[in-house]
């Protein structure tokens, strides 16, 4: 097998740990973007020694700073919610920008009123991204394949046509945009969604624009590591990608 590469990947909890005066309330309110403007007042706080460690602040939030417009590429740092904990999971240089933001806090860190995170590491690896002989089975939750408007086209296919559909999507977030960001020779990947009957589908809000969440399993011969994300939404965690269990 020809065309190997390495990609670092790390992966930090933050346990939000709230002050007992509305406790519920505050935590509603904590979703994914939440979560990325707190780490985002955290760089600020320490911007000026970021940038003298030589660290690329704008890897945490994919804007031009000068500018203001959104940078174009697979985002480096990607903000999860799931099990009502939050994670930051970091690819290349988002390891070691993160790394820099963490390396003096030993503490929890103020990012709101009456909350505090406190900030673990819990996987850290190096893996070859590559097609394999073989294919692998996975589980993508909360994946954004289709706007309102173009389900709308969806739900007139028949169901062969729908899967065919999905497959095609999910080969082009995985082609197109994972591997070609990532500079990631990916061109003999093979789709295969499995598991038609655990579709799950919800209305949701993103970028003023209406999507149908699809949470499925499916194959493919790419060895993924776990935690990255694929399509619309993918560095607020949607579209999330792990190893299926059977369990």
């Amino acid at each position: 097998m020809t065309n190997i590469k390495m990609i670092k990947v790390q992966t930090y909890r933050a346990i939000p740990l709230l002050s007992p005066v509305d406790s519920e309330k505050l935590f509603r309110k904590m979703d994914t973007e939440w979560f990325r403007v707190a780490v985002n007042g955290m760089y600020n706080s320490n911007k000026e020694r970021l940038h003298k460690a030589g660290v690329n602040t704008e890897i945490f939030h994919n804007h031009d700073e000068k500018t203001g417009k959104t940078k174009p590429g697979y985002p480096l740092i990607s903000y999860h919610k799931f099990l009502c904990q939050f994670y930051l999971v970091c690819i290349n240089n988002g390891v070691d920008t993160v790394n820099e933001l963490l390396v003096d806090i030993i503490h929890p860190v103020k990012v709101d009123k009456n909350i505090y995170l406190k900030f673990e590491k819990t996987r850290s690896e190096e893996i070859e991204i590559m097609n394999t002989d073989i294919s692998h089975h996975y589980s993508i939750t909360d994946w954004l394949p289709l706007n309102s408007e173009k389900y709308q086209k969806f739900i007139s296919l028949s169901l062969i046509e729908k899967i065919k559909e999905l497959e095609t999507i999910l080969h082009t977030n995985i082609v197109s945009d994972f591997a070609k960001y990532l500079e990631l020779d990916l061109s003999k990947t093979k789709v295969s969604i499995m598991n038609i009957d655990l579709f799950n589908r919800g209305c949701l809000q993103y970028k003023g624009h209406d999507y149908l969440p699809f949470s499925l399993e499916f194959e493919a011969n790419v060895n993924f590591p776990e935690n990255i994300t694929l399509g619309n939404g993918k560095a607020f965690g949607f579209g999330r990608v792990n190893k299926h269990s059977s369990n």
